[in-house]
Protein backbone atom coordinates (compact mmCIF):
# COMPACT_ATOMS: atom_id res chain seq x y z
CA UNK A 1 0.00 0.00 0.00
CA UNK A 2 1.77 3.25 -0.83
CA UNK A 3 2.19 5.34 1.70
CA UNK A 4 -0.05 8.75 2.95
CA UNK A 5 0.02 11.18 0.13
CA UNK A 6 1.26 9.25 -2.52
CA UNK A 7 -2.38 8.51 -3.82
CA UNK A 8 -3.15 9.37 -7.62
CA UNK A 9 -7.08 8.76 -8.44
CA UNK A 10 -7.90 7.26 -10.77
CA UNK A 11 -11.00 7.17 -13.42
CA UNK A 12 -13.43 9.72 -12.04
CA UNK A 13 -10.58 11.09 -10.48
CA UNK A 14 -7.18 10.97 -12.89
CA UNK A 15 -4.66 13.05 -12.32
CA UNK A 16 -5.91 14.00 -8.98
CA UNK A 17 -4.37 13.96 -6.08
CA UNK A 18 -5.39 12.35 -2.90
CA UNK A 19 -4.36 14.52 0.37
CA UNK A 20 -1.88 12.85 2.51
CA UNK A 21 -4.45 11.08 5.26
CA UNK A 22 -4.66 8.79 7.91
CA UNK A 23 -6.48 5.77 6.42
CA UNK A 24 -8.07 5.33 10.08
CA UNK A 25 -10.92 6.33 12.20
CA UNK A 26 -8.99 7.45 15.46
CA UNK A 27 -10.50 5.06 18.18
CA UNK A 28 -10.42 8.12 20.13
CA UNK A 29 -13.20 8.64 18.55
CA UNK A 30 -15.37 5.52 20.60
CA UNK A 31 -13.92 6.90 23.54
CA UNK A 32 -16.23 9.90 23.75
CA UNK A 33 -18.29 9.10 22.14
CA UNK A 34 -18.98 6.15 24.80
CA UNK A 35 -18.35 8.13 27.92
CA UNK A 36 -20.82 10.86 26.73
CA UNK A 37 -23.15 7.75 26.26
CA UNK A 38 -26.04 7.53 29.49
CA UNK A 39 -27.55 4.74 28.97
CA UNK A 40 -27.13 0.53 29.39
CA UNK A 41 -25.23 -1.21 27.36
CA UNK A 42 -27.06 -4.07 25.37
CA UNK A 43 -26.94 -7.07 27.51
CA UNK A 44 -25.46 -10.02 25.29
CA UNK A 45 -27.07 -14.24 27.36
CA UNK A 46 -24.62 -17.16 26.07
CA UNK A 47 -25.30 -20.15 28.30
CA UNK A 48 -21.79 -21.19 29.04
CA UNK A 49 -21.11 -24.89 31.09
CA UNK A 50 -18.21 -24.02 33.97
CA UNK A 51 -16.09 -27.33 32.45
CA UNK A 52 -13.36 -27.10 35.44
CA UNK A 53 -15.50 -26.27 37.99
CA UNK A 54 -13.11 -22.80 38.89
CA UNK A 55 -15.86 -20.73 37.95
CA UNK A 56 -17.12 -18.96 34.60
CA UNK A 57 -14.07 -17.14 32.80
CA UNK A 58 -14.54 -13.91 30.22
CA UNK A 59 -12.46 -11.82 29.29
CA UNK A 60 -13.32 -7.91 28.11
CA UNK A 61 -12.73 -6.39 25.20
CA UNK A 62 -9.27 -5.10 23.83
CA UNK A 63 -9.08 -2.25 21.59
CA UNK A 64 -5.90 -3.79 20.32
CA UNK A 65 -7.33 -7.45 19.02
CA UNK A 66 -11.07 -7.21 19.84
CA UNK A 67 -12.87 -10.58 19.24
CA UNK A 68 -15.29 -10.05 17.01
CA UNK A 69 -18.74 -11.54 16.79
CA UNK A 70 -22.18 -11.34 15.44
CA UNK A 71 -24.11 -11.28 18.43
CA UNK A 72 -27.42 -10.22 17.31
CA UNK A 73 -28.03 -12.05 13.96
CA UNK A 74 -27.51 -8.47 11.66
CA UNK A 75 -24.51 -9.67 9.35
CA UNK A 76 -21.94 -7.52 11.31
CA UNK A 77 -19.78 -8.99 13.27
CA UNK A 78 -18.98 -6.69 16.44
CA UNK A 79 -16.56 -6.29 19.51
CA UNK A 80 -17.70 -8.49 21.85
CA UNK A 81 -16.86 -9.47 25.80
CA UNK A 82 -16.14 -13.62 25.64
CA UNK A 83 -15.83 -16.68 27.00
CA UNK A 84 -12.63 -18.27 28.07
CA UNK A 85 -11.37 -21.33 26.26
CA UNK A 86 -11.52 -23.41 28.84
CA UNK A 87 -15.12 -23.03 28.94
CA UNK A 88 -17.88 -24.69 27.26
CA UNK A 89 -20.49 -22.19 24.80
CA UNK A 90 -23.49 -24.53 24.82
CA UNK A 91 -24.39 -23.77 20.60
CA UNK A 92 -26.69 -25.14 17.80
CA UNK A 93 -26.13 -24.89 14.14
CA UNK A 94 -29.52 -24.07 12.95
CA UNK A 95 -28.70 -23.38 9.06
CA UNK A 96 -26.78 -26.29 9.07
CA UNK A 97 -23.40 -24.58 7.43
CA UNK A 98 -21.57 -26.31 10.04
CA UNK A 99 -20.36 -22.98 11.94
CA UNK A 100 -21.50 -21.30 14.38
CA UNK A 101 -22.35 -17.52 13.00
CA UNK A 102 -24.27 -15.60 15.09
CA UNK A 103 -26.14 -15.25 18.21
CA UNK A 104 -29.21 -17.14 16.80
CA UNK A 105 -27.31 -20.41 17.39
CA UNK A 106 -26.38 -19.36 20.84
CA UNK A 107 -28.40 -19.79 24.17
CA UNK A 108 -29.20 -16.22 25.21
CA UNK A 109 -31.42 -12.93 24.51
CA UNK A 110 -30.88 -13.28 20.63
CA UNK A 111 -32.58 -17.22 20.64
CA UNK A 112 -35.51 -17.40 18.84
CA UNK A 113 -38.13 -19.57 20.71
CA UNK A 114 -40.59 -21.90 18.88
CA UNK A 115 -43.31 -23.05 21.31
CA UNK A 116 -45.23 -21.94 23.77
CA UNK A 117 -46.78 -18.52 24.39
CA UNK A 118 -44.00 -16.40 23.25
CA UNK A 119 -42.84 -18.43 20.33
CA UNK A 120 -41.72 -15.98 17.73
CA UNK A 121 -40.11 -13.93 20.17
CA UNK A 122 -36.49 -14.16 21.55
CA UNK A 123 -36.03 -15.75 24.80
CA UNK A 124 -35.00 -13.67 27.89
CA UNK A 125 -31.86 -15.52 29.26
CA UNK A 126 -29.87 -18.73 28.22
CA UNK A 127 -31.69 -21.21 30.40
CA UNK A 128 -35.11 -19.84 29.21
CA UNK A 129 -33.75 -20.16 25.37
CA UNK A 130 -32.74 -23.78 26.37
CA UNK A 131 -36.19 -24.59 28.33
CA UNK A 132 -37.47 -24.12 24.47
CA UNK A 133 -35.98 -27.93 23.68
CA UNK A 134 -37.08 -29.33 26.69
CA UNK A 135 -39.10 -31.49 24.68
CA UNK A 136 -40.11 -33.95 26.86
CA UNK A 137 -40.67 -31.85 29.96
CA UNK A 138 -38.73 -33.16 32.41
CA UNK A 139 -36.90 -30.23 33.38
CA UNK A 140 -33.47 -30.82 31.92
CA UNK A 141 -32.03 -31.11 28.17
CA UNK A 142 -30.31 -34.59 27.33
CA UNK A 143 -30.59 -37.37 25.29
CA UNK A 144 -34.81 -37.50 25.87
CA UNK A 145 -35.77 -34.55 24.21
CA UNK A 146 -35.60 -34.13 20.23
CA UNK A 147 -33.14 -31.85 19.19
CA UNK A 148 -30.51 -33.02 21.98
CA UNK A 149 -28.10 -34.60 19.00
CA UNK A 150 -28.29 -30.92 17.42
CA UNK A 151 -26.51 -28.86 20.23
CA UNK A 152 -23.44 -29.01 20.45
CA UNK A 153 -20.52 -27.32 23.01
CA UNK A 154 -18.39 -25.05 21.90
CA UNK A 155 -14.67 -24.28 23.29
CA UNK A 156 -13.27 -21.29 21.30
CA UNK A 157 -9.45 -22.36 21.85
CA UNK A 158 -7.87 -19.57 19.68
CA UNK A 159 -10.45 -16.60 20.75
CA UNK A 160 -11.01 -15.52 17.83
CA UNK A 161 -14.49 -15.61 18.00
CA UNK A 162 -14.70 -18.60 15.00
CA UNK A 163 -15.94 -21.95 15.44
CA UNK A 164 -13.33 -24.46 14.04
CA UNK A 165 -15.02 -27.52 13.42
CA UNK A 166 -12.38 -29.29 15.80
CA UNK A 167 -13.86 -27.17 18.79
CA UNK A 168 -17.42 -27.95 18.62
CA UNK A 169 -18.13 -30.92 20.71
CA UNK A 170 -21.35 -33.22 21.43
CA UNK A 171 -21.75 -33.61 25.08
CA UNK A 172 -20.39 -37.02 25.14
CA UNK A 173 -17.09 -35.62 24.27
CA UNK A 174 -16.89 -33.25 27.17
CA UNK A 175 -18.44 -35.73 29.72
CA UNK A 176 -21.56 -33.73 30.00
CA UNK A 177 -24.97 -35.54 30.35
CA UNK A 178 -27.60 -33.13 31.21
CA UNK A 179 -27.93 -29.82 31.54
CA UNK A 180 -30.78 -28.53 33.73
CA UNK A 181 -33.06 -26.10 32.23
CA UNK A 182 -34.40 -23.72 35.34
CA UNK A 183 -31.63 -21.23 36.30
CA UNK A 184 -32.10 -18.95 39.16
CA UNK A 185 -31.18 -14.75 39.26
CA UNK A 186 -27.38 -13.88 40.16
CA UNK A 187 -25.01 -10.93 39.57
CA UNK A 188 -21.58 -11.62 39.87
CA UNK A 189 -18.94 -10.02 38.37
CA UNK A 190 -16.54 -11.89 35.95
CA UNK A 191 -13.99 -8.99 34.94
CA UNK A 192 -14.06 -7.17 32.27
CA UNK A 193 -17.27 -5.75 32.81
CA UNK A 194 -18.83 -8.99 31.90
CA UNK A 195 -21.57 -10.26 34.69
CA UNK A 196 -22.88 -13.44 35.06
CA UNK A 197 -26.89 -13.04 35.52
CA UNK A 198 -28.57 -16.59 36.04
CA UNK A 199 -26.48 -19.69 37.84
CA UNK A 200 -28.15 -23.15 37.49
CA UNK A 201 -26.60 -26.63 36.90
CA UNK A 202 -26.07 -29.44 34.57
CA UNK A 203 -24.97 -33.26 35.61
CA UNK A 204 -21.59 -34.98 33.94
CA UNK A 205 -21.27 -38.89 32.80
CA UNK A 206 -19.94 -39.40 35.80
CA UNK A 207 -23.04 -38.16 37.89
CA UNK A 208 -21.35 -35.50 38.93
CA UNK A 209 -22.91 -31.89 39.27
CA UNK A 210 -21.07 -28.39 37.52
CA UNK A 211 -22.31 -25.52 37.50
CA UNK A 212 -24.10 -24.04 34.10
CA UNK A 213 -24.64 -20.00 33.78
CA UNK A 214 -25.70 -17.48 31.65
CA UNK A 215 -22.49 -15.21 31.37
CA UNK A 216 -24.25 -12.30 30.63
CA UNK A 217 -21.28 -9.96 28.31
CA UNK A 218 -22.88 -7.04 29.83
CA UNK A 219 -20.70 -3.73 28.90
CA UNK A 220 -20.47 0.05 29.17
CA UNK A 221 -17.25 1.79 27.65
CA UNK A 222 -15.12 0.10 25.56
CA UNK A 223 -15.91 -2.99 26.76
CA UNK A 224 -18.30 -6.28 26.55
CA UNK A 225 -20.18 -4.97 23.25
CA UNK A 226 -19.17 -2.18 21.09
CA UNK A 227 -20.29 -1.66 17.62
CA UNK A 228 -17.20 0.67 16.87
CA UNK A 229 -15.05 -2.65 16.08
CA UNK A 230 -16.83 -4.10 13.67
CA UNK A 231 -16.51 -6.34 10.57
CA UNK A 232 -19.32 -6.59 7.97
CA UNK A 233 -20.17 -9.98 6.60
CA UNK A 234 -22.15 -8.68 3.82
CA UNK A 235 -19.72 -6.29 1.61
CA UNK A 236 -20.40 -5.62 -1.76
CA UNK A 237 -18.34 -6.29 -4.83
CA UNK A 238 -16.17 -3.34 -5.80
CA UNK A 239 -16.84 -0.91 -8.66
CA UNK A 240 -13.88 -0.29 -10.71
CA UNK A 241 -14.84 3.70 -9.50
CA UNK A 242 -13.85 2.42 -5.68
CA UNK A 243 -11.03 0.23 -6.69
CA UNK A 244 -9.54 3.39 -7.83
CA UNK A 245 -9.59 5.43 -4.56
CA UNK A 246 -7.50 4.64 -1.74
CA UNK A 247 -8.75 2.14 0.88
CA UNK A 248 -9.84 4.03 3.93
CA UNK A 249 -10.93 2.23 6.89
CA UNK A 250 -14.66 3.24 8.44
CA UNK A 251 -15.68 2.13 12.10
CA UNK A 252 -19.27 1.51 13.31
CA UNK A 253 -21.99 0.95 11.36
CA UNK A 254 -20.18 2.78 8.45
CA UNK A 255 -18.74 0.58 5.77
CA UNK A 256 -14.81 0.98 4.68
CA UNK A 257 -14.71 3.94 1.75
CA UNK A 258 -14.58 1.17 -1.19
CA UNK A 259 -17.42 -1.12 -0.04
CA UNK A 260 -19.29 1.70 0.52
CA UNK A 261 -18.69 3.72 -2.56
CA UNK A 262 -20.47 0.25 -4.39
CA UNK A 263 -23.13 0.04 -2.29
CA UNK A 264 -24.96 0.92 -5.90
CA UNK A 265 -27.62 3.21 -4.28
CA UNK A 266 -28.35 7.01 -3.94
CA UNK A 267 -26.24 7.31 -0.85
CA UNK A 268 -23.13 5.47 -2.55
CA UNK A 269 -23.46 7.46 -5.21
CA UNK A 270 -23.91 11.09 -3.19
CA UNK A 271 -20.46 10.13 -1.34
CA UNK A 272 -19.20 9.51 -4.89
CA UNK A 273 -20.51 12.94 -5.99
CA UNK A 274 -18.66 14.66 -2.35
CA UNK A 275 -15.77 12.58 -3.52
CA UNK A 276 -15.50 14.40 -6.50
CA UNK A 277 -15.33 17.66 -5.32
CA UNK A 278 -13.30 17.52 -2.77
CA UNK A 279 -10.51 15.94 -5.22
CA UNK A 280 -11.11 19.10 -7.56
CA UNK A 281 -10.58 21.16 -4.71
CA UNK A 282 -7.49 23.04 -5.46
CA UNK A 283 -6.58 24.31 -2.01
CA UNK A 284 -7.02 23.43 1.36
CA UNK A 285 -8.69 25.78 2.74
CA UNK A 286 -11.47 24.54 -0.35
CA UNK A 287 -10.52 20.66 1.00
CA UNK A 288 -11.55 21.66 4.92
CA UNK A 289 -14.43 23.45 3.81
CA UNK A 290 -15.69 19.86 1.88
CA UNK A 291 -14.39 17.76 4.20
CA UNK A 292 -17.85 17.57 6.35
CA UNK A 293 -19.83 17.33 3.33
CA UNK A 294 -17.40 13.66 2.72
CA UNK A 295 -18.25 12.82 6.29
CA UNK A 296 -21.41 13.25 6.00
CA UNK A 297 -22.60 11.61 2.84
CA UNK A 298 -20.04 8.87 4.16
CA UNK A 299 -21.84 8.16 7.47
CA UNK A 300 -25.47 8.36 5.55
CA UNK A 301 -24.20 5.31 3.52
CA UNK A 302 -24.86 3.14 6.86
CA UNK A 303 -28.17 1.19 7.40
CA UNK A 304 -28.29 2.78 10.78
CA UNK A 305 -31.63 4.79 11.47
CA UNK A 306 -30.88 8.29 11.13
CA UNK A 307 -32.13 10.78 14.20
CA UNK A 308 -35.71 11.67 13.88
CA UNK A 309 -35.35 14.75 16.11
CA UNK A 310 -35.55 18.09 15.05
CA UNK A 311 -32.52 20.39 14.15
CA UNK A 312 -30.28 17.93 14.96
CA UNK A 313 -26.46 18.58 13.42
CA UNK A 314 -25.92 16.32 10.64
CA UNK A 315 -22.15 16.03 11.66
CA UNK A 316 -24.08 14.36 14.80
CA UNK A 317 -25.67 12.02 12.64
CA UNK A 318 -22.56 11.41 11.16
CA UNK A 319 -20.40 10.78 14.66
CA UNK A 320 -22.97 8.49 15.34
CA UNK A 321 -23.37 6.25 12.22
CA UNK A 322 -18.76 6.34 12.81
CA UNK A 323 -19.44 4.89 16.82
CA UNK A 324 -21.89 2.48 15.67
CA UNK A 325 -23.68 3.46 18.87
CA UNK A 326 -27.66 4.62 19.22
CA UNK A 327 -28.02 7.86 21.15
CA UNK A 328 -30.57 7.18 23.23
CA UNK A 329 -30.87 5.72 26.79
CA UNK A 330 -32.83 2.35 27.02
CA UNK A 331 -34.41 3.50 30.19
CA UNK A 332 -35.67 6.60 29.07
CA UNK A 333 -35.54 6.61 25.49
CA UNK A 334 -34.34 10.09 25.49
CA UNK A 335 -31.77 11.12 23.50
CA UNK A 336 -28.47 11.76 24.68
CA UNK A 337 -25.61 14.04 22.94
CA UNK A 338 -28.01 14.89 20.23
CA UNK A 339 -29.51 17.31 23.06
CA UNK A 340 -26.75 19.27 22.83
CA UNK A 341 -28.51 20.89 20.04
CA UNK A 342 -31.69 22.92 21.33
CA UNK A 343 -34.04 24.40 19.07
CA UNK A 344 -33.73 28.28 19.25
CA UNK A 345 -37.15 28.64 21.75
CA UNK A 346 -35.46 26.12 24.62
CA UNK A 347 -34.05 27.48 27.69
CA UNK A 348 -32.75 24.12 28.45
CA UNK A 349 -29.05 23.26 28.75
CA UNK A 350 -28.96 19.33 29.13
CA UNK A 351 -25.03 19.14 28.25
CA UNK A 352 -22.70 17.18 30.70
CA UNK A 353 -18.71 18.46 30.51
CA UNK A 354 -18.55 15.06 29.08
CA UNK A 355 -21.38 15.67 26.13
CA UNK A 356 -19.23 19.11 25.52
CA UNK A 357 -16.04 16.86 25.49
CA UNK A 358 -16.90 14.72 22.78
CA UNK A 359 -18.36 17.88 20.54
CA UNK A 360 -14.80 19.17 20.77
CA UNK A 361 -12.59 15.67 20.23
CA UNK A 362 -15.26 15.12 16.97
CA UNK A 363 -13.89 18.47 15.50
CA UNK A 364 -10.22 17.75 16.70
CA UNK A 365 -10.59 14.18 14.93
CA UNK A 366 -11.86 15.85 11.69
CA UNK A 367 -15.38 13.88 12.35
CA UNK A 368 -17.13 17.57 12.59
CA UNK A 369 -15.24 20.78 11.75
CA UNK A 370 -17.98 22.48 13.31
CA UNK A 371 -19.89 21.59 16.30
CA UNK A 372 -22.95 24.11 17.36
CA UNK A 373 -23.28 24.27 21.04
CA UNK A 374 -26.39 26.04 23.17
CA UNK A 375 -24.56 24.59 26.47
CA UNK A 376 -23.03 27.04 28.20
CA UNK A 377 -23.68 30.08 26.24
CA UNK A 378 -27.80 29.77 25.87
CA UNK A 379 -29.92 28.63 23.08
CA UNK A 380 -29.34 31.49 20.64
CA UNK A 381 -25.78 31.19 20.59
CA UNK A 382 -23.69 29.35 18.10
CA UNK A 383 -19.92 28.29 19.33
CA UNK A 384 -17.65 26.99 16.43
CA UNK A 385 -14.50 25.08 17.99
Amino acid sequence: MPAPGDWTMGDPFTGMPWPGVDTTVDTTVNTFVTSALNWVAPRRDPLVLDLDGGGIKTSGINPAAPILFDQDGDGTKTATGWIASGEAIVVRDINGNGKIDSGRELFGDNTILTRGPKAGQTAAHGFEALADLDSNGDGKFDANDAAFASVKLWKDANQDGISQANELFTFADLGVASINVAGTASNVDLGGNNTQTFAGSFTTTSGTNGNAGTAQLAGSLLLANNNFYRQFTDDPALTDAAKALPQMQGSGLVRDLRPALSLGNSQAAALQAKLTQFAQDTTRNQQMADLDAVIQSWGNTSAMQTSGVSGILREETAAKNIAGSACSTRASGQFDYETTVLPQSSTQKPCSPNLRQYGLRCARLAVSRQHQSRCDAGPTQTTEE
